[in-house]
């Protein structure tokens, strides 16, 4: 079908017809340039208005998977995550991982320079039926680039639990961080086994790994305690108050062992205990 078969095949338009469709085509036209006129007036509007918008916004609820807190230079401060999305952790900005952080969730305080610098990581694992399982609780603060010195925690699992506070001795972070001792234990790790104990000794003997200096809590034997270690993080002193309410004191020797046992007498005065040897044979 050539062109002159098409025209002759389409209608003629008569007069009002042919005014109509102008009119038509006019509003047409005015309809698109007010629409593109609206639309860049709303987005200059909206371009002023963000500017406008810096302070603060509120919203009813909000649910995330992971929040992170930043300040204008993007350096990052404050992380609250679920279990699936919890970082690992961080130094001087840097992102390490850490698998040992997979089942839990919580939150990373972290320092002007991006490192990390305490947290709270909570979790519990169970069972298949839920009849049994083990939880955990940690919130602690670091010594600067390097691990934790303060910790409340909280520990249950096998019907025994126990709740309370550590503290801790950690080596000067400005001279020997973290991120040293991440590094020297992973040249230790690729030793042979039986040369790692060794390796780890080394580092404990210089002081580089830290060492627990006291503990003030409950027991998993349901006693409460205040116990009090040397600079090596060697037992000390025990101030105990067993599960069946009988306060004693403890002193233990360079070994770890116990070399004087004080019971509470009713009056008040501290008597030595009985040897180890004569209340077994009681």
């Amino acid at each position: 079908m050539n062109q002159n078969m098409i025209a002759e095949a389409r209608p003629a338009l008569n007069g009002s017809e042919m005014i109509r469709l102008r009119r038509q085509i006019r509003l047409l036209q005015v309809g698109i340039l007010a629409l593109i006129a609206t639309s860049g007036a709303g987005v200059m509007l909206g371009m002023q208005n963000s500017d406008a918008r810096k302070g603060p916004v509120r919203f009813e609820e909000l649910t995330v998977q992971r929040l992170n807190v930043a300040e204008a230079d993007g350096t990052l401060r404050l992380v609250v995550s679920s279990r699936d999305r919890f970082p690992g952790d961080f130094y001087k900005g840097a992102e390490s991982p850490r698998p040992d952080r997979k089942h839990v969730a919580g939150m990373l305080f972290l320092n002007d320079e991006g490192t990390e610098c305490g947290g709270l990581i909570y979790g519990a694992k169970m069972d298949g039926d839920g009849s049994a399982g083990e939880a955990g609780l940690s919130l602690t603060f670091d010594r600067l680039r390097q691990d934790q010195t303060l910790q409340l925690l909280h520990q249950e699992g096998g019907g025994r639990a126990m709740t309370g506070v550590s503290i801790s001795d950690r080596p000067d972070g400005l001279k020997y961080s973290i991120a040293q001792l991440k590094r020297d234990v992973a040249e230790i790790e690729k030793l042979p086994a039986d040369q790692q104990q060794a390796g780890f000794s080394e580092l404990k003997a210089a002081g580089k790994l830290g060492s627990s200096r006291a503990y003030l809590g409950t027991t998993p034997d349901q006693g409460s305690a205040l116990v009090l270690n040397d600079a090596s993080g060697r037992r000390r002193l025990m101030l105990l108050v067993t599960a069946e309410g009988e306060p004693k004191m403890q002193v233990f020797d360079d070994n770890g062992k116990v070399k004087g046992e004080f019971a509470i007498t009713a009056a008040g005065s501290a008597a030595p205990a009985a040897p180890a040897a004569a209340r077994e044979a009681k």
